[in-house]
């Protein structure tokens, strides 16, 4: 059982400590090793601290680009993700969010220096290999998972709807992370390479290795292969400028829903705040299934709807809190809004000292669960550094989760989820 393992400790305050080491490069690359010999594969991981929340009109999708163009170097003719499979990788891919561009493998720990080669190589020698035929032929790429994501599958309307709702036009992801068709158009080598020296500097990324390597082997690997890289510094980020918003409400048509949805958001606090965890507590305890209020209204007492969820999401700009339910065939929209204002209201006042411990006791069995994997050991670390700096980061958030009282739920509620703030999205079948 994981919980017995050393990779794992649990502190006198009862919060499990994940082992591990960090230390900071000259070149300024951050590096965390969290070794665990009782296991073969090893996930090596590097976050570049940068998103589309970086980014603002007329250049947005710029950061998801570029993360597909990221992959051939000056000294590597093919796919990264060829050669890592060849070695026998499980797995080998990148994603772009709204604060970060992560690339991660998992590979046999006879193939690291391989997999620490091939991010060393990139992150200093990517520019000399890039050309405007691989530009165009991943801006075509780019193009087309726009379209399978938002213009041709159910609900993807809806999606891009919310995400302008939320965030006004001329401020960053107000265009999703994937970005707008023109601009992703637009986009010139010129631009890439800009991107590429501003924001993937040793300095601005952060290197994690997980799993079947020593800490003595690893470090020296990571002098092997970041060692030469001269010193740099972290570019700055800029603030959050998005306006306050009132109750606002958008209809969209989509010929590929099979039934109605509605939706409705807010712009809350972002971890780590006591006000971020309260809201985060609330929504699973709202609509937990079997026990929830919100959830034995929909869908047990009298079923008007055929799913529901409610979720928070934390960035580095913002936090957004989101109640989507899908309708059933016979459901009067209007009650069904005055049943999800109602039960809000009802469920607030209703969460105790029992249904927060609860709920923690149910997530520190998922903690403990999703950290036998190596790759879930390197993602928490690296979001921690993410986030507080540390990869000690996540005990913050836990013990604010822990630090939780009913009445800092029922404030939480009733000061940021006021209903003549929410922002709605109705989508309606139209085929």
């Amino acid at each position: 059982m994981l919980a017995t393992n050393p990779i794992v400790e649990k502190q006198r305050d009862g919060r499990w400590r994940l082992q591990h080491h960090e230390w900071v490069m000259p070149c300024g690359l951050r590096v965390m090793c969290a070794p665990d010999l009782s296991v073969r594969n090893v996930a090596v991981s590097v976050y570049y601290h940068v998103g589309a929340s970086d980014e603002a009109t007329p250049r947005s999708g710029q950061a998801h680009l570029f993360e597909h163009v990221f992959k051939n170097s000056a000294h590597v003719p093919r796919h990264h993700y060829e050669i890592l499979r060849d070695a026998g990788a499980k797995v080998a891919n990148a994603a772009t969010s709204y604060d970060y561009t992560m690339y991660y493998e998992v590979v046999p720990h006879t193939q690291v220096a391989l997999a620490l080669w091939l991010e060393s190589d990139r992150m200093g020698y990517w520019a000399e290999a890039m050309t405007t035929e691989r530009l165009s032929a991943q801006q075509q790429v780019v193009q087309s998972e726009r379209a399978k994501r938002y213009e041709m599958t159910a609900y993807g309307p809806e999606n891009l709807a919310a995400n302008r709702l939320m965030f006004p036009a001329g401020t960053p992801l107000a265009e999703s992370v994937i970005g707008a068709v023109a601009d992703i158009a637009s986009t010139t080598l010129d631009d890439l390479r800009a991107h590429y020296r501003r924001w993937y500097v040793p300095a601005n990324a952060t290197l994690c290795v997980a799993g079947g390597m020593s800490l003595d082997e690893t470090r020296r690997l990571v002098d092997a292969y970041f060692g030469s890289f001269p010193a740099s510094s972290p570019p700055v980020r800029a603030a959050s400028q998005l306006p306050a918003h009132t109750a606002a409400t958008v209809e969209v048509g989509d010929n590929l829903a099979s039934h109605r949805r509605l939706r409705w958001m807010w712009r809350v606090p972002s971890m780590p705040s006591r006000q971020a965890a309260a809201l985060d507590a609330f929504a699973a305890i709202w609509s937990r299934r079997g026990t929830g209020d919100l959830w034995q209204q929909l869908l047990y007492h009298a079923p008007q709807a055929q799913a529901i969820s409610v979720a928070t999401h934390s960035h580095r700009t913002t936090g957004e809190f989101h109640i989507v339910v899908d309708l059933q065939a016979h459901a009067d929209a209007a009650a069904v809004a005055d049943i999800v204002r109602q039960s809000m209201a009802r469920a607030r006042l209703g969460v105790g000292d029992g249904d927060l411990r609860r709920l923690e006791e149910r997530r520190e069995a998922r903690f403990l669960r999703s950290l036998e994997q190596p790759s879930a050991r390197g993602d928490l670390l690296q979001h921690s550094v993410l986030r507080h700096g540390s990869g000690d980061g996540y005990l913050t958030d836990w013990a604010l989760r822990q630090g939780l009282t009913p009445a800092d739920v029922r404030d939480a509620v009733a000061g940021l989820l006021s209903w003549d703030r929410a922002l709605m999205v109705a989508t309606t079948p139209t085929r």
